[in-house]
């Protein structure tokens, strides 16, 4: 692998070949790309929101954070497949929010409701990478034993 595909998986698509139903592939002349479905939503909520919020910041809550993270977790933990079209709109709940983060750090002010979303968010998303790791985990381990198994049945 290149550093240039390693680069475009990390920074675009960032999910491996049996998770890229994930992903939208936007045709280019020369290549086509895979770029993360919700990452795509994140970015167009930060890109539409920051310059709407900046004067209406208003117009959202902080808590519409947590509209995302039933899809998030159904599709991290649960292994549901789901719809990119439901991605890109968690995504961009996601992204709204990042806007009106990035608004309220930039005019210094801090407000409580949005310093309790975002320990809520951290630690939430903290829960669900440790269950997605243990997950991962335990199959690997499924997988070795199968293989070490399978290698001491054949000596015999």
């Amino acid at each position: 692998m290149s550093s240039v595909q390693v680069v475009d998986y990390l920074l675009l698509s960032h999910h491996g070949p049996g998770e890229q139903y994930r992903c939208l592939a936007l045709p280019f002349p020369r290549a086509r790309y895979l770029v993360c479905a919700r990452c795509t939503g994140a970015f167009a909520g930060l890109l539409v929101g920051f310059p709407v919020l900046w004067f209406y910041p208003l117009l959202i809550s902080p808590w519409l954070l947590f509209l995302a993270f039933p899809d998030w977790i159904a599709h991290t933990l649960l292994k549901f497949r789901g719809l990119n079209a439901i991605r890109l709109a968690s995504g961009l709940l996601i992204g709204l929010v990042y806007a009106l983060n990035l608004r309220e750090l930039l005019h210094l002010n801090f407000r409580a409701d949005l310093w309790t979303v975002n320990a809520l968010a951290i630690l939430a998303y903290g829960v669900v990478v440790w269950g997605d790791f243990r997950r991962r985990r335990k199959a690997c381990c499924r997988i070795s034993r199968a293989e070490r198994d399978g290698e001491g049945s054949s000596e015999i």
